[in-house]
């Protein structure tokens, strides 16, 4: 997974980097430095993603 991908998947979903950190238990920082580039997407946090995410699709809500 890519920035790119990263980066798709949170604005596909209507999240701030902020909103998206917290669905995915990371830090903020973390997602600000991967989607610039000074960090790349480890096995851990790609896991973290396609889990909230999967096939990087959008997250729906539960109806009661």
């Amino acid at each position: 997974m890519d920035k790119e991908t990263v980066m798709f998947i949170r604005k596909e979903n209507g999240l701030t980097q902020r909103a998206f950190a917290e669905v995915i238990r990371c830090s903020y920082s973390l997602i600000a430095l991967v989607e610039c580039g000074k960090r790349r997407v480890t096995s851990n946090l790609e896991h973290k993603i396609r889990t909230a995410f999967p096939d990087g699709q959008k997250r729906t809500k539960k109806r009661s």
